[in-house]
């Protein structure tokens, strides 16, 4: 998997965040304010050019560390506020809040997007998971498997799928197009146990 950009630095605020979760520790952990990214020349997989590893000593460097001239710089809270007043779901078109932030992509290694323009590239969770299940095969005889795809339909299938697995992409796609995917608690608490149930019955016992 290609990937220029490995994290040189984070600087953590002072304050801890604290914790949702029932009968855990009250304050869980530091989250980063700022980090600081080392993006590798010429857009070569990280690693490549500036080695993390030296093979004649065979130890762990971090001189690519200080490349001033290859650090991308992360603020969080400026990424929060653009991404706030910018960023559109790519499925139902809603806007990014803290509760129901616009964040998560169907792309890797996109290009640069413009500083000032509505983006419409990523998506909330629960819209992404629509997204993805309107793209995967549901049919209820599907043909022989080409390349990835079902020969009737043209959408995505993998040599064998789970069946739970394709009722919950059915179940999924009963969503209304461009219905934010939050509207429809009771089809997501259905999935989840669809994709568990497919889980646990792949895995072998003991």
């Amino acid at each position: 998997m290609h990937d220029p950009l490995v994290v040189a630095f984070e600087i953590c605020r002072p304050w801890p965040r604290r914790s949702s979760l029932r009968g855990g520790r009250r304050y869980r952990y530091w989250p980063p304010m700022v980090t600081v990214w080392h993006r590798e020349p010429g857009g070569a997989d990280a690693g490549e050019v500036c080695r993390h590893y030296d093979r004649a000593t065979r130890k762990i460097t971090h001189g690519w560390r200080f490349h001033v001239h290859h650090w991308s710089v992360q603020v969080h809270l400026l990424q929060r506020w653009h991404r706030q007043i910018f960023a559109r779901c790519g499925w139902c078109g809603g806007r990014s809040t803290r509760r129901w932030a616009v964040n998560v992509s169907h792309q890797w290694d996109a290009p640069r997007r413009r500083l000032f323009r509505v983006d419409r590239s990523c998506f909330h969770v629960e819209c992404s998971s629509v997204e993805n299940a309107r793209r995967q095969c549901t049919c209820a005889l599907p043909p022989r498997v080409d390349r990835g795809c079902c020969v009737r339909c043209g959408l995505h299938l993998a040599t064998w799928r789970h069946p739970a697995e394709t009722a919950a992409y059915r179940a999924l796609k009963d969503i209304p197009r461009g219905a934010p995917g939050r509207d429809y608690p009771e089809i997501f608490r259905q999935t989840t146990a669809l994709f568990a149930q497919a889980r646990a019955e792949r895995e072998p016992v003991g």
